[in-house]
């Protein structure tokens, strides 16, 4: 969450900063496709290349502060995460314009892929990428480096094809949407209700550990998103305080 909120806090700065210029759709797209790749190059320049070699390099003795932490703290590292949030940011721009011909093709290749047929075998394809990731992924599973492309690139064709494809209406049922309603508030509890929950029973976690964990996450999810959640987004506040708000 830290890492959104950094993204979050200079990705607006830096479209503001782009949008006054006159060609700001395609200086944008170049931009993000820039900050993405060099994103996942400093995974490469960490993972590929022995520590130890480049502590005798500049690039190493330039950012000696990294010498001390462990890859498992690159995930909290925001220049190691932006480019899956490059990903996100490309497809909710403005397909960019180049020149007649490359446009021409842009708009055959939307044509395309916008035909029944192949929006069901993105979605298939997307979601097959998630079930891989969640499925595959463990401890010792490198990450971010090139491994979050495959849940990323997964994510963006769902979102790309959107209610249109067969996943779509798989997933469209009121229970899981629902549960998407809650997010949020499944996100704040899942963790401290683990860790408490592991704290009072000090044994080892069973199949109906699990069971009851997921129950009183939900519970207290539900909870949350009807008492608070909704009632905040409802509530009406006075001329004063809704300002202090827009403002956070």
């Amino acid at each position: 969450l830290g890492v959104e909120e950094q993204f979050y806090f200079l990705w607006p700065l830096i479209l503001y900063q782009i949008y006054k210029f006159k060609n700001r759709n395609t200086l944008a797209f170049i931009i993000i496709c820039i900050i993405g790749v060099v994103s996942l190059l400093l995974n490469y320049l960490y993972f590929i290349i022995n520590p130890e070699t480049i502590a005798a390099s500049v690039l190493y003795k330039a950012t000696d502060f990294l010498a001390d932490v462990g890859k498992n703290t690159y995930f909290y590292l925001t220049p190691f995460r932006v480019f899956e949030f490059a990903i996100g940011a490309v497809l909710a721009q403005e397909p960019p314009r180049f020149n007649n011909r490359i446009d021409n093709f842009v708009a055959r290749l939307f044509y395309l892929l916008n035909k029944p047929i192949t929006i069901n075998f993105l979605s298939i394809l997307g979601m097959g990428l998630i079930v891989y990731s969640v499925f595959t992924f463990d401890q010792r599973t490198l990450f971010p480096f090139h491994n979050a492309l495959l849940p990323c690139a997964g994510t963006a064709l769902l979102i790309f094809t959107k209610h249109n494809s067969i996943v779509a209406k798989m997933i469209s049922n009121k229970i899981l949407i629902q549960v998407g309603s809650m997010s949020y508030s499944l996100y704040l509890v899942h963790w401290p209700i683990i860790v408490f929950y592991k704290n009072i029973k000090r044994t080892r976690i069973h199949s109906t550990d699990i069971i009851a964990i997921l129950a009183i996450m939900f519970i207290l999810s539900y909870i949350s998103y009807q008492y608070v959640e909704k009632r905040f987004r409802r509530a009406k506040f006075k001329k004063s305080r809704s300002k202090d708000i827009k403002f956070m």
